[in-house]
């Protein structure tokens, strides 16, 4: 089921907006964030390099298949 994740609050939109609690993402370009108010696709700031995901602003981290997010949520990415 996929909604316009860009629309509508964060209750219901789609969990690619910031939550991939589902796995791995799809593709690069299906990804969107949404910064102060903007919206950004994922080729903006992600990089996908031997199957790890890493944002260069030191967000998002994917390695060895888990998710981290040092300034906001994720696990302990960055102390």
């Amino acid at each position: 089921m996929v909604t316009s994740a860009a629309v509508g609050g964060s209750s219901g939109r789609s969990v690619s907006d910031r939550t991939p609690r589902w796995g791995k993402p799809k593709t690069i370009g299906q990804w969107k964030r949404t910064v102060n108010g903007k919206q950004r696709k994922a080729n903006d700031k992600w990089q996908m390099a031997n199957g790890k995901w890493q944002m260069v602003n030191g967000e998002w981290r994917m390695a060895n298949g888990e998710w981290r997010m040092a300034n906001d949520k994720w696990g302990p990415a960055k102390t």
